[in-house]
């Protein structure tokens, strides 16, 4: 029996909210930044911002559903006033709720990371959601977040992004997840699922490494990763352009439909299963195979 596209992944990506190893051990290291917590008691917008995150709560299974937990986060955020730079700040002061233990959720099957492992999801999985209501929401157009001083990163950082965020440090899971447009920047590694189904207008360039299912259903934009990637590389993509730098894992293109997927690096595999689109390494088309004869 073919192994299925959520077991290729399992086998390939440890969620890094749920380990506190570093899938990218072999690779480049993070870069740590000196990064001052603000004075929060000597800032109003700060001071709001921090009221309503402690307010904030996931859904009853503790995850994050569209546009629902979006919106929750939008009712919170209503008559705060603030700006990118308030924004910056609060990327910052988050690091205080890293070892924060509200687990009063129905987890159902995700009780299985134990109780470490669900603080490290709960705080991954909210911070990635708020951070991404505060920017779309914000009428600054362009952003700066740090994450080289949280631990576990931001899950679903930028999702439905509409603007402009360079980010100081790793990302988690699904960054830029169904993002809209903006150029999005990662001076550091990404998770898995990195660009997963961006659309048209995004373009998102990850300085460093990316761990498996970059790309994944993508659907327009771009993709650049100046590093590696692992496995399921523009996994059921169906428009825009993936550029690998360094090396792919294997199942590249599985069952993708559309778009291109460049390699200049090496590669292990392509995907048992390719409906269209086209696949280079180093500049020469590997799918579809052209027939030398005609």
């Amino acid at each position: 029996m073919r192994p299925s596209i959520r077991q290729l992944v399992r086998a390939q990506s440890i969620p890094t909210s749920v380990s506190a190893s570093n899938p990218f051990d072999k690779y480049k290291r993070e870069k740590k930044q000196d990064v001052r917590a603000p004075d929060v008691k000597k800032d109003k917008k700060l001071t709001q911002l921090i009221a309503a995150w402690k307010k904030f709560r996931l859904e009853e299974d503790g995850k994050i559903w569209y546009p629902t937990t979006f919106n929750k986060i939008r009712e919170l955020l209503k008559g705060i006033n603030y700006s990118t730079r308030d924004v910056e700040k609060f990327s910052v002061a988050i690091a205080e709720f890293q070892q924060d233990e509200d687990l009063d959720y129905d987890f159902g099957i995700l009780r299985g990371y134990g109780h470490e492992g669900l603080v490290r999801y709960m705080f991954a999985t909210k911070a990635g959601a708020f951070l991404s209501v505060l920017i779309n929401n914000c009428p600054d157009s362009d952003f700066v977040i740090h994450t080289s001083h949280l631990d576990p990163k931001p899950d679903y950082l930028c999702s439905e992004n509409t603007k402009n965020v360079t980010i100081i440090g790793d990302v988690g899971n699904w960054f830029a997840d169904s993002a809209k447009g903006g150029l999005l920047i990662i001076e550091g590694n990404a998770a898995g699922w990195v660009g997963r189904g961006i659309q048209e207008g995004v373009t998102v360039i990850l300085k460093g490494n990316a761990s498996s299912g970059a790309g994944t259903g993508i659907w327009g934009g771009k993709l650049i990763v100046e590093g590696n990637a692992l496995g399921l590389i523009g996994c059921e993509m169906g428009k825009g352009s993936i550029l690998i730098k360094g090396n792919g894992g294997n199942a590249v293109g599985l069952h993708m439909k559309g778009g291109e997927v460049h390699i200049e690096g090496e590669y292990e595999s392509l995907g048992e299963t390719i409906y269209g689109g086209k696949i280079y390494h180093r500049a020469k088309l590997i799918y579809p195979k052209v027939d030398k004869q005609k």
